[in-house]
């Protein structure tokens, strides 16, 4: 069920819980060593038949176990509430939206509270960059507009830089990802009520990077479902794709297109829907 919106407010989308995450997900190779990351992306509207929506994450692991992550949000899903007669409501805020965490070695966030933090003003079809740099005892992350910028800092535990959050086996058949999920590249996340992909329509999200100004040639892409309420997982692939000098695939529920500098992810959500 869906309820009435109104812009730039926390409103009731939902009486099931968005527990479904759905993630693609760009990994920097192992070899990777920086201390900082910057993406830029277009900021559009995409949404589910529920209303909610998407987030772009740049995401990156310190040399001392930390990691930060900076987003961009769109009709991003915010926590639920309970009224007097027991009917739980889960919610989203409407339009664009910023938000930054910095989680620690054994899995828990470490650090969230931002509520002195305000959001720039982001419109559809502006030019977000989004990044994070290691200065000194402090991490910066931020998320920067046309119309304004997001920016926080974070301690940096004596982090010298951002390293890989994946390395290959010994005959490099097998990706073996963070124990506690934490990632360094980019990835463009879900949640939904059910168990589907992407939006109501096809949208096409562009990523371009920043610093460092590529990737190298072979990338490393993963797909995931789950359910956050059981843990089940309902759906992981990972592809180890040749970016050089450009690719075009389709892998599962995704269309993937770009060069090492440059990529474009599109959700398809309706061809996967209709394979269900």
């Amino acid at each position: 069920m869906v309820f009435k919106k109104r812009e730039g407010e926390y409103v009731p989308t939902s009486e099931i819980p968005p527990a479904f995450f759905e993630i693609a997900a760009l990994y920097y190779p192992p070899t990777f060593k920086s201390n900082q990351l910057a993406i830029q992306t277009i900021a559009v509207k995409d949404q589910d038949e529920d209303g909610y929506g998407y987030a772009i994450a740049l995401g990156a692991i310190s040399n001392q176990g930390y990691w930060y992550e900076s987003m961009l949000k769109y009709n991003w899903h915010f926590g639920s509430s309970q009224d007097a007669k027991g009917r739980v409501r889960h919610y989203r805020l409407q339009g664009f939206s910023v938000q930054f965490h910095v989680w620690d070695p054994e899995g828990e966030v470490h650090f969230y509270d931002q509520r002195h933090v305000e959001s720039p003003q982001i419109r559809e079809g502006d030019e977000v960059d989004l990044g994070m740099e290691i200065r000194g005892e402090e991490v910066v992350l931020g998320v920067y507009g046309p119309h304004g910028r997001s920016e926080i800092r974070y301690p940096s535990y004596g982090a010298k830089s951002f390293i890989s959050s994946i390395r290959y086996n010994q005959d490099e058949s097998m990706v073996e990802w963070h124990p506690s999920g934490y990632f360094t590249g980019i990835a463009l996340e879900r949640y939904h009520t059910w168990y589907t992909w992407g939006g109501i329509t096809d949208v096409e999200h562009s990523i371009k990077l920043l610093e460092p100004p590529s990737v190298e040639p072979s990338a490393v892409i993963q797909i995931h479902a789950r359910n956050d309420s059981t843990k089940e997982v309902i759906y992981n692939k990972y592809v180890l794709m040749e970016t050089a000098p450009e690719f075009h695939r389709i892998a599962g529920p995704l269309r993937i297109k770009g060069s090492p500098s440059e990529y474009y992810i599109t959700t398809l959500g309706e061809e996967f829907r209709q394979q269900q």
